[in-house]
Parts: structure tokens; sequence; C-alpha cells
């Protein structure tokens, strides 16, 4: 058994410990609080010890920042030393205090939990009103999609893959340029692919040409209406169709067997014909994709390339669009087999990368080209004739904004629950 005195010393041996621990839990707020007090009074050869035993110590510069959001005052007090104090120790010592707590507010910027945290608190202060005004939240994910198909757990994973299939056609408007010189329409003729502007011959359009030029903007403004129309009818027949079939069925075909299982489902309602149509549509709509994907791509790859690498040049321009082509084709293939044949991961991926993260950055450099780059190029009768409306700049600047906003607000956090 132990005697009195072995208790005695087991007791100051604990109280030593535990006094150890709780005096350093203490010692940078203690320092900090000294450092203040005696810099408040006046003390400054004590205010300088506490200060220097603080950047002797190694401080967290997160936990000194902490220290200064809660106390305000004391944080002005020490950039007040700073820049008046008639003792260059002290505001020395002062200064270097500064900089660690900006080293700890850099820190805590850059977690990307707390960034995370920001987006949502962010999101949740400005959202909630709009929400409240139109009526409208979003849904959760139904349990029979998250238990039996690992899908989620924030349902803006399966809102934004669509949002950039909405807009993942932005980038083919620019091709409109490559049908007009395939044509030869207008002043297309006898131009050729990879020929750059002639600044002499846009500056000599008089009103009558700029007039005519206005009609053939008339007909790429009716076609791309229409275009928008049809997709988002589509979308939404499709969306409609999900909700309608594969929601009450609870079913969310992926992997290699997806359009054998959504073909399936078509001929248990509408029997063979219904199956066969299906997949029918679904050839049609890939070849036509694929077709426009490697008429346009290549080309404008190889402008970019060209414009951005002058020494591209020095080859033909159909040897820089075979070379794109052959890389284009290349690539498509190695992200198939990297990636397996998983349609539905790949269309989502495509969507937000062509769609949703490209669609801010292209409504900003149109935006640029046509009231910035553009009327420069035109005598003063022909710019104001083919000056563009405002309401391409509301719409530019609208998608900026909104897709900016699922950029910035909705994908990080997207990305940080998977």
């Amino acid at each position: 058994m132990l005697n009195g005195r072995t208790v005695a010393v087991v007791l100051c041996l604990a109280g030593l410990v535990v006094g150890s621990g709780l005096s350093q839990q203490r010692t940078l707020a203690n320092d900090w609080n000294d450092f203040l007090h005696f810099t408040k009074i006046g003390r400054f050869d004590l205010a300088k010890g506490y200060g220097q035993a603080i950047l002797q110590g190694n401080p967290d510069p997160v936990a000194l920042l902490e220290l200064t959001q809660a106390n305000p005052q004391g944080y002005e007090l020490a950039m007040k030393v700073v820049d008046t104090s008639n003792d260059p120790e002290l505001a020395s010592v002062a200064k270097q205090l500064l900089a660690v707590i900006e080293q700890g507010r850099f820190e805590l910027r850059s977690d990307p939990q707390v960034i995370v945290d920001e987006i949502k608190r962010l999101a949740s202060h400005f959202g909630e009103p709009l929400f409240g005004l139109f009526g409208f939240r979003v849904p959760d994910l139904p349990a029979w999609a998250v238990t039996h198909y690992g899908i989620g757990p924030s349902p803006w994973g399966e809102i934004l893959p669509l949002l950039g299939w909405a807009a993942g056609g932005f980038a083919s408007q620019v091709w409109y340029t490559y049908w007009v010189l395939g044509a030869g329409y207008g002043m297309a003729r006898g131009k050729h692919y990879g020929q750059p502007l002639d600044p002499d011959e846009l500056r000599q359009i008089d009103a009558g040409a700029a007039t005519r030029l206005r009609g053939w903007c008339r007909v790429v403004y009716v076609d791309a209406t229409l275009a928008l129309l049809i997709g988002v009818t589509v979308t939404g027949a499709f969306m409609v169709a999900g909700a309608g079939v594969l929601g009450p069925a609870e079913i969310a075909p992926d992997g290699s067997k997806v359009a054998l299982e959504l073909s399936r489902l078509f001929s248990d309602r509408w029997g063979a014909l219904g199956a066969h149509l299906f997949i029918l549509a679904g050839l049609a709509a890939m070849i036509s994709t694929m077709l426009g994907q490697f008429a346009g791509w290549p080309r404008l790859l190889a402008d970019c390339f060209r414009l951005l690498v002058p020494r591209v040049g020095r080859y033909s321009w159909a040897q820089q669009f075979r070379f794109i082509l052959v890389c284009y084709a290349i690539s498509n293939m190695l992200i198939v087999y990297t990636f397996g044949l998983t349609p539905v991961f790949l269309v989502k991926l495509g969507a937000i990368l062509d769609g949703l993260l490209l669609t801010p950055l292209q409504a900003l450099a149109v935006g640029l080209v046509l009231y910035l780059v553009m009327p420069r190029f035109f005598a003063e009768d022909a710019r104001r004739i083919l000056k563009p409306s405002p309401v391409f700049a509301v719409g530019l600047l609208l998608a900026f904004v909104v897709f900016g906003y699922f950029c910035v607000a909705r994908f990080p956090e997207t990305i940080a629950m998977k």
C-alpha cells in the first residue's frame, strides 16, 4: 500500500504535469494579452519581452489570428505601434507579430474545408431569398438511388452535368464561320480555310454592304434560336421521361449496358418498335454529334494554334487540320479505353468540362470580341449598322454570372463531397 509521503509525491507530480500542460495551452494567449497590456500602459521593455517570447515560441499563425479576431482593439493597437511608436525595437517586434498574423490569415483562406464552408455560407445567405421568391428548392436524391446505385451525396452532382449539357453547344456557334467559308457565301467567295482576314477589305465596307451583312446575321439568329428551342424541348422531354419512367421503376442505368437497358424499358411500354426507334434515334444523335465535333473542333483548334504559335503557319491549312483531327480521334479512343465503357460518366464529365467550366470564359471572350474588337475593323457607317444589339450583352452577362456561380459555388462543393 502507498504511504502518505508517496501519495503526496504522486499528487505533486500530477499537478506539475497538468499545470505544465495548461500553461502550454495558455502561453500564447497570456503572452499576447500581456504584450498588449504593457504596450498600452507604456511599459515597452516588458511589452518587448512578451512579444519576443511569442516569436521565439514559433506560434501557430492561425491560433494567433484567432486571438486578434477575438480582440480587434488589440490588433489595431499592434498596427498603431508599427506606424507611430518611437521605440524602433518595439515597432520591429510588433511588425513581426503582424506578419505571423497575416500568415495565419493566408493559411486559413487556403484551407479547402474553410473555402467549402464559406461557399456554403454565402450560397445559403444569397440563395434562400431567391428560393423563397421563386418557390423552388433543389430536391433531395431518392433513397433508392443513393442506396442501390451509389449516386450522391449531393443532388448537384446530377444537376451540374445537365446544366453543362444545355450550354455545351456554345463553342459551336463559332463554327458558323467555317460553314460560310466552305459554302463561299457573301464575302467568303473565293476565300479558303486558314486564310487571315483582310483588314483593308473590311474597312471599305459601306452602308449598303453592311445592310446586306445584317441580313445574313438574321439568318444566323433564326437558326441559333431554333436550335436552342429544339435542344430545350428534347432535353425537357428526356427529363420528363426519366421522371415518369425511371423514377417509378427505381432504375438509374449506368455502365456499358445503359443503351440496352433503356431500349428494354421502351420495348416494355411501346413494344419492339419503340426499342428499335430508340436505338435508331440514339445512333442518329451520336453520328450527327460526332460529325459536327470532328468537323468543327479541328478547324477551331488549328486556327487557335496558328494564332498563338505563328510557326504553325509554315504548314498548310490541310496539314494543320489533319494533324488536329488525328490527335482528336486518338484522344477520344484513349479516353474511352482509360475510363472504360462508362458512357454516363463520360457524358457527365464532358458536359461539365465543355459546358459548365468553359461557358463563363466563352461568354466573356465573345462579349469582348463583339463590343470591343470587332467594331475597330469597320468604318463609322458600317460600324453603326453592324453594332450588336444590347440583348446579346445582357445574354452574355447572364451566361457569365449564372454559369460562373455554378462553377465557383456548386462545382467545388460537389467535388469535395465525392
